[in-house]
């Protein structure tokens, strides 16, 4: 959810100020890691049998898990100054932005660069690192077709899951934009 405000100051001729104020559910995600299906299913006859040696099982709920809820803060100062007796409508501007004004942080996987601004959503930026017979000696493998399988038998988080694997994990921190120019 997003709510704006621009205020034109009446006194000031070509000034105005604004706010923007975005809040943003969590958003799902689920652990799921790669299992060998190809050992549980007979080959009819085929040269290279299908599934390979792994293939993408959900352990959880699509939407077991959630990055947090997100709330920012922006603000913006512009002026445009018209340069009369040029022909057509020319004018000087100024504009100064304020991204993350309260400096929130929240583990969101919606961080950026200041060219980007964030505002999407980048879960690779979040550990989602599952162990499976494939990737750990230590847990059993199962058959994904009729087992259920078990945490702490056959699967477990990895011990980082949730946590964030780059600063881009994070919300963008507070930033100052300053941008001038002409515009005709």
């Amino acid at each position: 959810m997003s709510a704006w405000a621009t205020y034109a100051v009446p006194f000031l001729t070509g000034f105005s100020v604004s706010g923007l104020q975005t809040v943003a559910s969590g958003v799902p995600y689920g652990a799921a890691g790669s299992v060998n299906a190809a050992a549980f299913v007979t080959n009819p006859g085929y040269d290279t049998a299908q599934g390979g040696g792994g293939v993408t099982y959900y352990f959880s709920g699509r939407d077991a898990f959630r990055t947090a809820t997100t709330a920012r803060t922006d603000v913006a100062a512009n002026y445009a100054f018209t340069l009369n007796g040029v022909g057509r409508k020319t004018e000087l501007f100024v504009q100064a932005q304020v991204l993350n004004v309260l400096n929130q942080f929240q583990l969101c996987g919606c961080g950026d660069t200041v060219f980007k601004n964030g505002g999407g959503v980048d879960l690779t930026t979040i550990d989602q690192s599952v162990l499976t017979r494939s990737n750990s000696a230590t847990l059993l493998a199962f058959n994904p077709f009729t087992t259920t399988p078990v945490q702490g038998a056959n699967w477990a988080l990895g011990p980082n899951f949730g946590k964030a694997l780059s600063r881009m994990a994070y919300t963008s921190p507070r930033t100052l934009r300053i941008s001038f120019g002409v515009r005709f």
